[in-house]
C-alpha cells in the first residue's frame, strides 16, 4: 500500500511512548520585525507561549521578500 507509513524510507518510525516525551507547544505571535543585521531576508518574532515559558523572540530566516 502507498500510504502505509511502515513502507516510506522517509519516515522514521518512533515508538508511542518517544512521541509522548516530545514537547509540542502553540504560540501566539506578539511582534515581529525586520532582523536588518541578516544577509538574507529574516524576522524576529515575540511569541507568546503562556504560562509558564511566556514570550519568547525567535530568529526566522530564509524567506522571499515581500
Amino acid at each position: 500500500m502507498a500510504d502505509d507509513p511502515q513502507n516510506n524510507s522517509r519516515l522514521p518510525i518512533i515508538s508511542f511512548e518517544d512521541f509522548l516525551k516530545v514537547d509540542i507547544r502553540l504560540g501566539t505571535i506578539v511582534d515581529v520585525k525586520v532582523f536588518e543585521e541578516a544577509k538574507k531576508a529574516a524576522y524576529q518574532l515575540w511569541i507568546d507561549f503562556g504560562d509558564p515559558l511566556g514570550v519568547k523572540k525567535i530568529l526566522s530566516a530564509g524567506h522571499a521578500k515581500l
